[in-house]
């Protein structure tokens, strides 16, 4: 199933910045706990492939680029 949204919140504050710029309310939800980044997108009607880039170059600015690879994988589900 990949990361939460709060899992990648508590590892990466800085993406809350990219939930909130495109008008998610992931950043405090409670559902924030179960969803991974795929099912966020589909409930937002965004494009995932879009919505994980701009949230591994969050990742990336904030200095994790150690950990940025990971988040492709994650977006889709696909674990870590």
């Amino acid at each position: 199933m990949g990361l939460s949204i709060r899992e990648l919140l508590d590892r990466w504050p800085s993406m809350a910045g990219v939930f909130i710029g495109q008008r998610m309310a992931c950043v405090g939800c409670p559902m924030a706990r179960f969803e991974n980044i795929r099912e966020a997108a589909d409930n937002y009607g965004l494009d995932v492939t879009i919505l994980t880039a701009r949230l591994a170059l969050s990742a990336q600015k904030s200095g994790s680029s150690s950990e940025f690879g990971r988040l492709r994988n994650v977006a889709a589900g696909r674990g870590v």
